[in-house]
């Protein structure tokens, strides 16, 4: 029996989509139940925290706009300058591309940073997977939306406990 080699980084591609996906939503969940530890772990100044409707708008949009802008700008772009530059793609690519986002993000705590590149190897080999932008800013966003709910039960609970 002889095996075909050259659909074989095609079966590696979907099987790593599918345990991706279910570990990205495995990770939504546990995000959801262990929010405030999570928050504290990414030592988020409590002035960044949106204390009005005014503020919380304003945070959901600008969260919003930095997803956009990240996903345009750091992967797609940088994909494609990387590639054309270097004449690097594949899992060669994720790497450079995560070592110069890596550094975009060194202002997070050691657990903020991890949690960053993390995201950053999942949804890239996605991106690679699929070459679809709208994707990995539908997925960017449900994984930040994950710590915007986190947010908003933080500050719920504070709400709670001075009242």
């Amino acid at each position: 029996m002889e095996m075909d080699f050259q659909s074989l980084p095609r079966f590696v591609d979907y099987l790593y989509f599918f345990i991706l996906f279910p570990t990205i939503i495995a990770t939504f969940d546990l995000v959801i139940k262990k929010s405030n530890a999570i928050i504290e772990s990414l030592a988020i100044p409590n002035f960044i925290i949106p204390k009005t409707n005014k503020e919380f708008i304003l945070f959901v949009f600008f969260i919003l706009v930095g997803i956009i802008f990240e996903e345009i700008v750091m992967r797609y772009y940088l994909f494609h300058y990387l590639n054309k530059l270097f004449y690097i793609n594949g899992d060669t690519l994720i790497l450079f591309a995560t070592l110069i986002v890596g550094l975009g993000h060194l202002y997070y705590n050691t657990k903020g940073l991890i949690l960053a590149i993390i995201g950053h190897l999942v949804l890239s080999k996605i991106y690679l997977i699929t070459d679809s932008i709208p994707t990995t800013i539908f997925l960017h966003f449900i994984m930040n939306l994950s710590i915007v709910l986190g947010v908003i039960k933080m500050n719920y609970l504070t709400k709670s406990k001075t009242t």
